[in-house]
């Protein structure tokens, strides 16, 4: 999740908390606000939209949430046209957000953190029956499956749609038209990924749900899906069933991202595990299993036919930058994962906090003391690989990376995922000065690039590729930043190749955004 918000180290009396707006709640609405130009000049071939989702509202009534994956979620757009950029932002009309301001009372639902005060008996009982199109408030990222509109996506098997030109709520997709319908009665939803993958040359997308068997002798299971763009179709799209993962009791793991190549799907299986024992706080729910292997399941996407494969030791990882195939000398097929993860996943202490922890608020904001030693480990880069000719694996860790930091939010060159590649662009959170800067890392030289400002502090780097270029680097990246000198939200845009500044705009104030996507438009 999202460690933008820890630049500055809680209990720091030199940096006074220069980031409490971002945790401000702010449910303000704009439409097509235009912004000033601050400095630079934006590429002539720069058009469309960057979208991102994150919390708007942290309380209403006499309510209050404490974690920022817990906030009512709000859609946020900068869109670029001929040189002008406009801004909208609208809260998500989602039957949380409806419900809440009809009661006048934040609507209790699963949360990630603490809901103060907690859920009523009959609001536990809701909880428990309404199932899993209850919860839509989908406040963790963007995605689109239709080349247009774009879709909020959370934990859970359902989204919502949103306008591309206004953002104005225009209905939710529900499980059943998610996918649930290739369950068994037996099966009970329970999770999929935040970020859905694309097929490199297809289009399509994949997601999975992830199903609870409620029959003694039937494992619960991954049921890996396809999602087909179809204008004929009333959603927009039709669903395929690419595969199911049968697994034991005790080793249900929460994916919240993977990746595919041209002909396999990669699921990485870190070491967080749901023990499903509450069904009202998440991080009950949560542990890490700090002496058992890491699995990356390997998916054949024409046949459904699953290799699994086991890394000896424990890795903690989130987000995938990068999957593909390759051939190896011999002739065998090695497909590869790239992704983010702690130098020493068998570290016991690890599971000492839920792994959403890191975003309460309270810890952000300076009000209790920050789990700093949760965070005094290196975050690397690193690559599995594993060769489907002999099934043999092995790690290879990328050189030359800063010492002491939270590496994350990987994001490359849309064009190039699932193919081979050689640049993945990665904030970077210094634990020494708790400053976020951007790296862009050269896989293949090995050896990075990075942008640092000491006021400006950057959100998840998107990519934007120019139209019609060939070289990988032939683009810019944009991100919201937080000024702390003028206390301010600002659009930055980025040369791709050498991360130098292209240009900044004044934007209204943004609170926390988790993550978005870039919409290219005429």
């Amino acid at each position: 999740m999202h460690l933008l918000v820890l630049f500055c180290l809680v209990g720091s009396a030199a940096c006074g908390n220069p980031l409490a707006p971002l945790f401000e709640q702010n449910p303000v609405e704009y439409e097509g606000r235009r912004l000033l130009r601050i400095e630079g000049h934006l590429p002539a071939w720069l058009s469309g939209d960057l979208v991102r989702v994150g919390p708007g509202l942290l309380g209403y009534g006499d309510r209050t949430v404490n974690n920022v994956c817990d906030g009512l979620a709000k859609v946020h757009q900068w869109s670029i046209r001929n040189g002008t950029v406009r801004y909208t932002g609208k809260m998500l009309r989602s039957s949380a957000y409806n419900e809440t301001l009809r009661t006048g009372r934040f609507r209790a639902a699963m949360t990630i953190g603490e809901m103060t005060p907690g859920p009523t008996v009959k609001e536990k009982f809701t909880i428990m029956t309404a199932g899993v199109d209850y919860n839509d408030n989908d406040n963790i990222a963007i995605w689109d499956i239709d080349g247009n509109e774009p879709i909020v996506t959370s934990e859970a098997p359902i989204f919502s749609r949103v306008h591309p030109d206004t953002l104005a709520y225009t209905g939710r997709v529900g499980c059943e038209m998610y996918g649930c319908s290739f369950l068994s009665w037996y099966d009970k939803p329970l999770f999929s990924a935040s970020h859905f993958a694309k097929h490199p040359s297809r289009g399509t997308s994949f997601n999975y749900i992830f199903s609870l068997s409620l029959f003694p002798g039937i494992k619960s299971k991954y049921t890996y899906l396809e999602q087909i763009p179809d204008k004929a179709s009333p959603q927009g799209f039709t669903v395929r069933k690419v595969a199911e993962v049968p697994v034991d009791k005790g080793n249900y793991r929460l994916l919240h991202q993977f990746g595919t190549t041209e002909r396999y799907i990669v699921a990485p299986r870190f070491n967080w595990v749901m023990n499903i024992k509450s069904p009202f706080r998440l991080c009950d729910d949560l542990e890490y299993l700090h002496e058992q292997p890491f699995y990356v399941d390997v998916i054949e996407i024409a046949t459904g036919i699953v290799r699994t494969f086991t890394f000896a030791r424990a890795e903690k990882g989130v987000h995938t930058m990068n999957t593909y195939e390759r051939l190896t000398p011999e002739g065998d097929v090695e497909v590869v994962l790239d992704v983010p993860v702690l130098s020493n996943g068998s570290d016991p202490h690890i599971g000492d906090q839920c792994l959403f922890d890191i975003l309460l608020i309270p810890y952000l904001t300076g009000e209790a003391d920050h789990m700093y030693k949760m965070l005094q480990r290196t975050i690397t880069l690193r690559r599995f690989v594993m060769n489907l000719g002999t099934g043999q694996v092995r790690i290879e860790d990328f050189p030359g990376l800063p010492r002491d930091t939270v590496l994350d939010f990987p994001y490359i060159n849309p064009n190039f995922l699932g193919r081979e590649y050689c640049y993945g662009y990665l904030q970077n959170w210094d634990l020494k000065t708790a400053h976020m800067s951007l790296i862009k890392y050269d896989v293949c030289r090995r050896t990075y690039h990075m942008w640092y400002d000491a006021i400006r502090s950057a959100a998840e780097p998107i990519y934007a590729p120019r139209p019609g270029a060939t070289e990988e680097d032939d683009g810019v990246i944009l991100a919201p930043v937080f000024n702390t000198a003028t206390n301010s939200t600002e659009l930055v845009v980025w040369d791709a190749r050498d991360m130098s500044v292209v240009a900044v705009y004044a934007s209204p104030n943004v609170p926390i955004t988790v993550h978005g996507l870039w919409f290219e438009r005429d």
